[in-house]
């Protein structure tokens, strides 16, 4: 009997020394880095967007974009990828268009309603119907005393103007421009379609403030109608003053 249990012992032991040979030699080898940086050069050469001589045409086929082409504009990242982005300038139109449309704008349009509407100074201009909105706003939080001329936001009293206040009145006579409207929906060209869509952020998120667009020194920021009370005047206030003044 004890013969039979060394036999058996022994067996196992084979086994199990046989098994665990045979899983490190067959387990799958880590990749070295130089086997990694291979298969990235390797994935950049067959890729359109690591081309240099690659055009708008080839990397709208690349990632299956098919907007107009007169949408598009091509920047390099960092990594040499070639990327598609809308022009700044056609989104911040589009965004202007949406605000005083009030819903989804045409193409067919937005020259129109820009060359019409758009203001024509710098500071901080107030769409009408978020005009009184905003006043109050201002003037709760802030020391001096505010009002809204002719859409633009101005300074009325300085009673003894905090640091925040000193910084807004550079931005007002400044020369840069912000357009406020109070609304949970944005306007924005999709990258891949180059369709306009509306963005309703409140909608998605509760706790978002703005969503904003921008254009060179030109700013466009929607802040949300705060529908569901999920945020207080000054969690809206200070989030929306920070990105003026920053």
């Amino acid at each position: 009997m004890n013969k039979k249990i060394l036999i058996s012992t022994v067996c196992i032991i084979i086994l199990i020394v046989v098994g665990v040979v045979v899983f490190f030699f067959t387990r799958e080898q880590p990749v070295s880095t130089e086997e990694n940086e291979q298969s990235d050069n390797e994935m950049k050469q067959s890729s359109t967007m690591y081309d240099e001589n690659a055009n708008l045409e080839d990397l709208k086929q690349e990632y299956k974009m098919t907007g107009s082409d007169e949408l598009y504009e091509i920047q390099t990242e960092e990594d040499g990828r070639k990327v598609l982005y809308i022009k700044p300038d056609i989104n911040y139109k589009v965004a202007f268009a949406g605000i005083i449309k009030g819903t989804i704008p045409d193409f067919t349009e937005i020259d129109s309603i820009y060359e019409t509407n758009y203001p024509t100074e710098n500071g901080i201009w107030v769409e009408q119907n978020s005009r009184e909105q905003i006043r109050e706003l201002f003037n709760k939080f802030l020391s001096s005393e505010y009002e809204i001329v002719d859409g633009y936001l101005k300074i009325k009293n300085e009673n003894t103007p905090s640091e925040n206040d000193k910084k807004l009145k550079e931005i007002i006579n400044g020369d840069k421009q912000f357009i406020l409207s109070i609304s949970g929906v944005s306007y924005l060209v999709d990258t891949v379609s180059g369709n306009i869509l509306d963005n309703p952020f409140e909608e998605f998120d509760k706790y978002q403030i703005y969503e904003y667009v921008e254009c060179e020194n030109n700013k466009i920021i929607f802040i949300t109608e705060n529908n569901k009370k999920a945020l207080t005047d000054e969690e809206i206030f200070e989030s929306v003053l920070n990105l003026i003044l920053n």
